[in-house]
């Protein structure tokens, strides 16, 4: 499933988004650090659309779901990142 995630995560084309990291199913999305907003906004975007997630470093959001956690949620979750993702596009 990381790697599907992953897969999802690098096609979600972004110019806030400087670099996408994964190890498995733990996996980060930094900005850039000079946007107007950072990874705490993001973070509050994904919860208003329905996925609690945590910034660190100011500029990084990482996702850590459950180990259990099958294709069609992934897919879910991947929507609701990409349709956060250009809500926070919008406002930077």
């Amino acid at each position: 499933m990381g790697a599907v995630l992953e897969k999802n995560l690098r096609s979600m084309k972004s110019s806030t988004v400087k670099e996408v990291r994964a190890r498995g199913l733990f996996q980060a999305v930094e900005f850039y650090p000079d946007l107007k907003l950072d990874g705490n906004d993001f973070a509050k975007i994904l919860m208003k659309n329905g996925l609690v997630t945590k910034a660190t470093h100011k500029n990084v959001i990482r996702y850590a779901p459950a180990l259990v956690i099958n294709e069609q949620e992934v897919h879910e979750a991947s929507e609701i990142i990409e349709k956060s993702l250009r809500e926070f596009e919008a406002k930077c």
